[in-house]
C-alpha cells in the first residue's frame, strides 16, 4: 500500500469534522482509490479517513477498521512530509 499523491486543501469544515487533505491510494498493484479525504475530527480530537462519495448519494468506497488505521497512517506520514 502506498499513497500516490496528497492535496492539502483549504479548511472545509462539517459541524465537527474538517477536511484538512485529498489523497490516492494504491491499495496493491492493481487497486487505487482517488480522491478520498483526510479529515480532522474536533469531538474525538483525532483523524479520521472516508473514501471517495458519489455527489450526495454518500461513499463509493468503504474501508474496514484494519484497513482503514493503515490508511490513515499512511495518509499522515504523506501529509505531513510536504512540510518537510
Amino acid at each position: 500500500m502506498r499513497i500516490l499523491s496528497i492535496r492539502p486543501i483549504e479548511h472545509n469544515s462539517a459541524g465537527n469534522l474538517t477536511c484538512i487533505a485529498r489523497f490516492d491510494i494504491e491499495l496493491q498493484d492493481e487497486v487505487r482509490v482517488k480522491d478520498c479525504s483526510l479529515l480532522w475530527s474536533e469531538r474525538d480530537q483525532d483523524h479520521l479517513i472516508y473514501g471517495p462519495r458519489n455527489g450526495s448519494h454518500g461513499r463509493l468506497v468503504t474501508f474496514g477498521q484494519p484497513l482503514r488505521e493503515e490508511i490513515r497512517e499512511a495518509a499522515l506520514a504523506a501529509f505531513g512530509a510536504l512540510d518537510a
